[in-house]
């Protein structure tokens, strides 16, 4: 069963949806209006940019901490079942330490508006119109002779093309990909989600001296290699006879990549576990840092 991320997420994505559609309408506006309303425009781009991060923060300071907790609490059950602690011996601690957690949402966030305010810029000083607008209406509007047919084919293409691509962010291969905001803001909330989940389980195994973790066993949502490792156990201390250190898991640990809705798990005698790691993976793993392109990449060549 996939953690119940989705409906966590609800109300930060009615709101990036919601003011992303304003945005897109006033970016629309800039390249055709004259310096005082461009100036005007801007201003308020500016102001939604900063509105929208303050509400991320505050959406994270909530909604981290209670997926924290949750999984907090399915952590000590089987810590419970696996004999490891009892329930008179269980306190819940005082607050988690997630401010790496918060400092990394907080840093994506912010790089995606800082695009968008970057797009703002090249909008108002019409340039990079070229992305967005077939070349006889970009033409037209450089030149200064666009007639209201024409000004209203470029808010039209505007609209339609920058709303598919309003974020641009740099990956970890160095390449840049265009989002739409709403998609990006989902993508990047749940992984945290799916972080703070997996980082309460790994916080309790830690203080209980439990060594054994395993991913959680449901398939991938999307087909991809996720589903090499659902199911696959390992250990903390690397030191356990047949468990593999859990460095050998993508991105040290589940959730791999964004859209992933795996978790780390307390692992104990009686529950599924799926077989040993394919050694492909293992090689993969010692590469240094391999980008999720490459297991990707992998799990499609294994595949055959």
């Amino acid at each position: 069963m996939k953690p119940r991320v989705d409906a966590r997420v609800e109300a930060l994505i009615e709101e990036f949806q919601k003011r992303g559609e304003h945005i897109v309408d006033l970016l629309a506006e800039l390249p055709v209006s004259d310096e005082g309303s461009k100036r005007d425009l801007y201003i308020a781009i500016v102001s939604i940019l900063a509105a929208l991060r303050s509400y991320a923060q505050d959406w994270a300071a909530t909604q981290f901490l209670e997926a924290y907790r949750e999984a907090e609490l399915e952590a000590v059950a089987r810590l419970e079942i696996a004999g490891i602690i009892s329930e008179e011996e269980y306190a819940l601690p005082e607050e988690p330490n997630l401010n790496g957690l918060y400092a990394l949402f907080d840093e994506e966030v912010t790089n995606a508006l800082s695009s968008i305010q970057n797009l703002a810029d090249s909008l108002r000083r019409q340039q990079g119109l070229g992305r967005f607008l077939d070349n006889e209406t970009r033409l037209a509007i450089l030149s200064g002779t666009a007639g209201a047919l024409a000004i209203a084919e470029m808010r039209r293409q505007l609209r339609s093309r920058i709303s598919t691509s309003l974020v641009s962010v740099v990956g970890k291969d160095g390449k840049t990909y265009s989002y739409a905001l709403v998609y990006y803001a989902d993508l990047v909330a749940r992984k945290k989600i799916t972080d703070a989940m997996s980082q309460a389980t790994m916080d309790k195994a830690f203080e209980n001296g439990h060594d054994l973790l395993r991913v959680s066993p449901q398939p991938s949502t999307i087909g991809d290699y996720c589903d090499e490792y659902r199911g696959k156990v390992v250990s903390l201390s690397g030191a356990h006879p047949v468990y593999p250190h859990i460095s050998v898991l993508p991105a040290g640990g589940a959730p791999f990549h964004p859209n992933c809705y795996h978790i780390m798990e307390i692992f104990y005698d009686g529950l599924e576990q799926t077989g040993q790691i394919h050694p492909a993976f293992l090689e993969l793993a010692d590469l240094g840092e391999p980008t999720p392109n490459d297991f990707q990449a992998l799990w499609r060549k294994e595949r055959g």
